[in-house]
């Protein structure tokens, strides 16, 4: 993942937010990267970057010293990370018994859910399809949500998977983020399976698997794993736009995209741009490429 702010600054510190280490969670994917105040350079410089996690070890060694921050891209992140805890008590709805008072139907789960959904997406700036706005979300942003929502992969596959290829650790969580993002938007609401899926899927791509991780999986969630496949071929970030579901016939695709068309006419602030992550206030990464935006159809 291109991740160009190796260093900032001092004088950005005041506008960073500091990095709780009393309360870090460790094996937690970071939802931004982490700098370090060196103050004999007068430096801000990265120790972590975006989507790294820390282990106990890690925590143990920064307590010893030093000024910890988030990078500045965290405060375009706190809207997805809000979203995600508040979508995971609407989830604790669909759980059997899961409290004594009168619960709303499943439709109405879902339908609050997708309401919530909707505030993520925005319109992406010049760009549209057939004269109608597009509207999209960065997978960074996708990805930042479903860690946040999810229970933490296992820490023995998080340290497997990133001394044996980094690159293929971050395109396993991308993948497996972008997954249950879009799964949610299908209105499957089962947090369980979804932590299920999503380990599944994060253990398949980086080979280390056990027979624990063969949860059976349905044919339209088969369906949608290869669209997430191709929607992210590797660690980069990637755009996902309304319009790459346009021309497909596939009943994933059909279900996205009536999704999306509610979201984007009905649900959507109409003067929502979407959040970036490329320019100095994000990771100062390349802007995800807009040509990249159409995908095999894999139905």
């Amino acid at each position: 993942m291109q991740f160009k702010l190796r260093k900032l600054p001092k004088t950005k510190v005041a506008s960073l937010e500091s990095f709780p280490l009393e309360t870090a969670e460790p094996y937690r994917p970071l939802p931004a990267p982490i700098y370090v105040l060196l103050t004999r350079n007068e430096k801000l410089v990265s120790v972590r970057g975006p989507f790294d996690f820390l282990t106990p070890r890690d925590l143990v060694k920064m307590k010893a010293g030093g000024a910890y921050y988030y990078g500045p891209i965290l405060g375009r992140v706190e809207p997805f990370l809000v979203a995600a805890r508040e979508v995971r008590r609407m989830l604790g709805w669909s759980q059997p018994n899961a409290t004594r008072v009168l619960e709303p139907a499943p439709f109405e789960i879902s339908d609050a859910i997708l309401r919530k959904l909707s505030s993520l997406w925005g319109n992406v700036p010049g760009k549209s399809s057939s004269n109608e706005s597009v509207i999209g979300i960065e997978s960074y942003f996708a990805v930042a949500f479903t860690n946040e929502l999810c229970d933490p992969i296992p820490a023995d596959r998080l340290e497997t998977a990133r001394e044996k290829d980094p690159d293929l650790y971050e395109t396993a969580l991308l993948r497996a983020g972008v997954f249950v993002f879009l799964a949610l938007h299908l209105g499957h609401m089962d947090l369980k399976l979804l932590n299920e899926f999503r380990f599944r899927f994060f253990s398949e791509l980086i080979q280390v698997t056990g027979m624990s991780d063969f949860v059976p999986i349905s044919s339209e969630l088969s369906e949608l794993k290869k669209w997430t496949e191709n929607l992210i071929p590797s660690p980069e970030i990637f755009l996902i736009s309304s319009d790459q579901f346009q021309h497909s016939i596939s009943r994933v695709s059909q279900k996205l995209r009536s999704r999306l068309l509610r979201v984007r006419t009905q649900l959507i602030d109409r003067d929502a741009v979407m959040a970036n992550t490329h320019d100095d206030g994000g990771l100062g990464s390349s802007r995800p490429d807009d040509d990249e935006s159409e995908v095999d159809d894999v139905g």
